[in-house]
């Protein structure tokens, strides 16, 4: 059988944490959401996205991901002040940051799975200048005019006036 008596009088004794604790975490997802929508308009205003977009030709949506990633930083320093509060400190945030490592080692695996091949392939057609726009190529069975050619993709249009990215 379950004593809640000792349960409760751990709770009486530290309900001041645990109040604080809350605290910390609701006032942690506040300011996190500030910092990402200031980051944010930050990034649009210094127009990250094209300035990458003209001198490296990547098309990559850099204002979402820094600021998202500031986020959740801020999200997991505030959880863990809440922990270190109660006195869950070093073992606890020892395995939060095991698991946000392990989850953002197979979040970019699976990001840079597609990226680096069209990547090492999009500069090898840069630099080896096989594709040009204007060029007609036959591609996939798709049979048309290439009108952009990136570093991650290239767009081709055909006779019909569809629009192909590869």
């Amino acid at each position: 059988m379950v004593d809640f008596t000792i349960l409760a009088n751990l709770i009486n004794e530290n309900s001041s944490k645990i109040i604080i604790a809350v605290s910390i975490i609701l006032i942690g997802v506040v300011i996190a959401r500030f910092i990402s929508k200031l980051i944010y308009k930050v990034l649009i205003r210094i127009n990250l996205s094209n300035i990458i977009k003209n001198n490296l030709n990547l098309a990559l949506p850099l204002e979402d991901v820094i600021s998202t990633l500031a986020k959740y930083i801020t999200y997991f320093l505030s959880l863990y002040l809440a922990l270190s509060e109660i006195g869950i400190r070093v073992f606890i945030g020892k395995v939060i940051l095991v698991i946000i490592l392990v989850l953002t080692v197979v979040i970019v695996f699976f990001v840079l799975k597609d990226f680096g091949p069209n990547f090492v392939a999009g500069a090898l057609l840069h630099k080896k200048k096989l594709i040009r726009k204007g060029d007609i190529i036959e591609v996939l069975g798709i049979n048309g005019k290439v009108i952009e050619v990136k570093l991650l993709d290239t767009k081709i249009i055909n006779k019909e006036k569809e629009l192909f990215i590869l």
